[in-house]
């Protein structure tokens, strides 16, 4: 593991200095990339819904899902702007793996069979260049060593699922998983690079913890890196977004109660303000 480097603020000012926000308000579609977000379920039909609405609301250009068979209506009809495909159709989600400019896999899947194939097709088709989003149950599946062809990753374990990742006997998990995985890590307040480097958001913010909030913050990973960002900068950014809009969300809510939904529309709003230099 490598040694701790010196923190550094997460913060608008830090992040327009050192990784500007693409210009791309001239842009169609295409250029501002595509997010292919893979999970859901029967029961979590709900989880793609956040993660595609969060990337779309960070300012991607296209949305596609691929999701369980018996929710593809209903997803399709909660966010019409996306396409909707059934993620056991093998031949339609690995020709649009091949084409997607980041992908979100894990939010929503329980089918451990089905994770551990989707993640490993992942894997196996992605261009070199399109950062992966692995998230929830597909973070499990890295165990496999799969990864290891990919130098575009971001991670985005909860508490729980980021010791799972290196064992509990690990005083600085965030610093062991980034450089085990060779991944950008967002951890509560922290991103984490593989070298050590980490950036710390000083303000605190409640209401987060809450049903669907790491599905969003997934999904505005993907949003992110769809429009050109590399991992740790995607990954910073989608981070201080999630993290301002809470803040903002507590402002006008509560400091809890405010549901995910609210957090997912609020973020294009948040990253305007935090992009307005």
């Amino acid at each position: 593991m490598p040694s701790p480097r010196a923190e550094a603020d997460l913060d608008p000012v830090t992040l327009r200095s050192q990784w500007p926000v693409p210009d791309d308000a001239d842009g169609d579609k295409h250029e501002r990339g595509t997010v292919l977000v893979i999970g859901g379920s029967d029961r979590t039909p709900g989880a793609v819904v956040l993660a595609g609405i969060a990337a779309l609301r960070m300012g991607a250009g296209r949305l596609q899902i691929a999701t369980d068979a018996h929710g593809a209506v209903v997803v399709g009809a909660r966010v019409p702007e996306a396409l909707v495909v059934p993620a056991r159709d093998t031949d339609a989600l690995g020709e649009l793996i091949e084409r997607a400019d980041a992908i979100v896999v894990g939010p929503g899947l329980i089918d451990e069979e089905l994770t551990a194939s989707l993640v490993a097709t992942v894997f196996a088709r992605a261009r070199p260049a399109s950062p992966v989003i692995v998230d929830a149950a597909a973070l499990r599946e890295l165990g496999t060593g799969a990864h290891q062809s990919r130098d575009a990753l971001i991670l985005t374990p909860n508490h729980q699922e980021l010791r799972a990742l290196v064992g509990h006997e690990q005083t600085q998990p965030h610093l062991a998983v980034a450089a085990r995985y060779g991944a950008a890590v967002i951890s509560t307040r922290l991103v984490t690079d593989p070298t050590g480097q980490t950036w710390r958001d000083p303000q605190p913010v409640t209401g987060l913890g809450t049903s669907g909030s790491g599905d969003v913050l997934a999904g505005a990973a993907g949003g992110m890196a769809a429009r050109g960002g590399q991992p740790t900068p995607a990954a910073c950014w989608a981070a201080l977004a999630h993290r301002a809009a809470g803040r903002a969300l507590a402002r006008r809510v509560g400091p809890t109660g405010y549901l995910a939904s609210e957090l997912a529309d609020q973020l294009a709003s948040t990253m305007a303000e935090l992009t307005a230099g």
